[in-house]
């Protein structure tokens, strides 16, 4: 293998690994805890888990839902002005 493969393979590999972690966290933090565990052996699994929504009750669906009722407030504060 050259150099220049060599390079090339690491930075592959770690756009990978960071893109799969990420995917990982976000199954996590979506209240997916068995496809995320089970993702360490097919990390498809965590892409599927990144992509569902938020189960009830967990800390992802609880800061999303503030958000949108934040943002709910603030647009019918500008229409009323």
């Amino acid at each position: 293998m050259s150099t220049g493969e060599i390079l090339l393979f690491t930075m592959f590999g770690f756009i990978y690994l960071a893109v799969v972690l990420t995917l990982g966290l976000a199954t996590y933090r979506r209240g997916r805890k068995v496809l995320f565990f089970v993702g360490f052996l097919m990390p498809l699994l965590w892409l599927l888990g990144a992509i569902l929504p938020a189960k009830k009750g967990s800390k992802y669906a609880h800061q999303q839902d503030a958000y949108w009722q934040k943002q709910s407030k603030s647009s019918q504060g500008a229409h009323h002005r």
